[in-house]
């Protein structure tokens, strides 16, 4: 389902999760030896600070000597190296929200709103536009593709040596890939295969990153520098911050199972030039990548009734699915009802004469449908969809198959290895779309 990757796509910024995640990932297990605690031990250096002159200095001195050392880790060559530029969280929130003024993003996170607030996934008041453009407090430096160019943020980045490296390693490993194979500009798309490729470009950049650390930084000194950083999460929505996981920490999963394949990175190149994953379902099973498994034809739902018009329809994918159902089951069984994920497609409906600002529950309708790999697979999944839509949407059973919730109603049905949802503001609007469309 949309949420607001759009943020992220053209820009490959390196989010400050670094800061949430110090102790686990300079944990001694990782890196061979233990970290230094948080604030140090007595005796021992004060954490950085933010300094923007010293680190615009770092910068400068640094990119130099990180860039080979990259090169070596990744078997490829730069072109050029970019220059390490500074900047600040107000001039790269500046660039994405004239990025997403352009007509078609205002498009984009319009139905993006709608079907989040229909999912529950968006509160009110908020807009998919302004948490997007909210992600550049989340971000330590980034690559613009568009321009070749790189940026430390000066308010985000601690002055210190071994965070400076850490972080450029992450963006030059960006220019090197965009030179070598080209990062394109998804533009304002928002469906399972686009997050599917931003997995593999961050979690190839975040594989190189701890890669750089493990042979070149001190642990104890990265993780107490890391004390400095403000990851910026504290009110970031739970979907948007599993999506940002994701496509750091998932996506290094999967490069990392490419790379027991191939240590030179070759499994990773043909990935970029040939390859690239189709689906999250690839991303969170690397196994079902290496064999080639794409998505099944997705089942077509019904329409909603006369009088409605399709405004948008993507795919849902499993990660998407996965986070839907964490809502009401928690993670583990969300993961293990979504593991059979097969195909799916999304359709939003739009009232006739609706205008723009349109009531997300009154004017809109929308169907979820699914393909799954086995009939028990559809089976699992049936049941869980049904705990979703009674917890996580706070849903009234009402008779077999049918929800009554407090902006409209929900229907389900299931038919062999097919799972249909639908959301719309009446009951006969709901079941109507339950029942599969063979038209093409």
């Amino acid at each position: 389902m949309p949420t607001p990757r759009e943020s992220l796509a053209a820009l490959a910024g390196t989010c400050l999760l670094l800061a949430l995640l110090a102790g686990a990932l300079f944990a001694g297990s990782e890196w061979g030896r233990p970290a230094a605690p948080p604030g140090g031990a007595a005796g021992e250096r004060p954490a950085a600070r933010l300094d923007a002159d010293e680190l615009a200095r770092l910068g400068r001195e640094r990119a130099p000597e990180v860039a080979p050392r990259g090169e070596r880790l990744r078997g490829l060559r730069f072109d050029a190296v970019p220059e390490a530029q500074l900047s600040d969280t107000e001039a790269l929130r500046a660039v994405l929200e004239e990025q997403l003024a352009r007509p078609a993003a205002q498009r984009r996170l319009a139905l993006a709103d709608v079907e989040l607030r229909l999912l529950g996934l968006l509160e009110p008041g908020q807009s998919v536009g302004e948490l997007a453009a909210d992600t550049s407090g989340a971000t330590a430096a980034y690559y613009d593709p568009r321009t070749d160019e790189l940026f430390l943020l000066a308010d985000a980045v601690p002055a210190s040596r071994g965070v400076a490296e850490f972080v450029l390693a992450h963006e030059l490993t960006h220019a090197l890939e965009d030179q070598r194979f080209g990062l394109e500009d998804p533009g304002v798309r928002a469906d399972d295969g686009e997050l599917a490729r931003t997995a593999l470009i961050e979690g190839s950049a975040t594989a190189l990153m701890m890669r750089y650390a493990t042979r070149h930084l001190d642990p104890g000194d990265l993780a107490l520098d890391a004390g400095a950083i403000d990851p910026g999460t504290e009110d970031m929505p739970r979907f948007l911050l599993s999506q940002l996981l994701f496509a750091y920490f998932g996506g290094q999963r999967f490069v990392e199972s490419l790379l027991e394949l191939s240590p030179d990175w070759k499994v990773v190149d043909h990935a970029y030039r040939s390859r690239p994953p189709v689906s999250t379902e690839q991303i969170i099973h690397p196994e079902k990548y290496l064999a080639g498994e794409r998505p099944l034809p997705a089942p077509r739902p019904g329409r909603p009734g006369p009088g409605w018009r399709k405004a948008d329809e993507e795919t849902i994918g499993e990660f998407a699915t996965r986070e839907n159902l964490r809502i009401a089951l928690g993670f583990a069984a969300s993961r293990r009802a979504a593991a059979g994920w097969g195909g799916d497609r999304y359709v939003l409906w739009r009232r006739a004469g609706a205008g723009p600002g349109a009531d997300a529950h009154a004017d809109h309708a929308l169907a979820l449908a699914w393909r799954w790999d086995t009939r028990a697979d559809a089976l699992e999944f049936a049941g869980a969809a049904r705990a979703w839509l009674t917890a996580g949407l706070d849903g009234t059973p009402e008779g077999a198959g049918t929800w009554r919730l407090p902006q409209g109603w929900a229907a389900l049905s299931a038919h062999g290895d097919e799972v249909l949802v639908a959301l719309a503001p009446t009951r006969a609007e709901a079941e109507r779309m339950t029942h599969r469309n063979v038209q093409p």
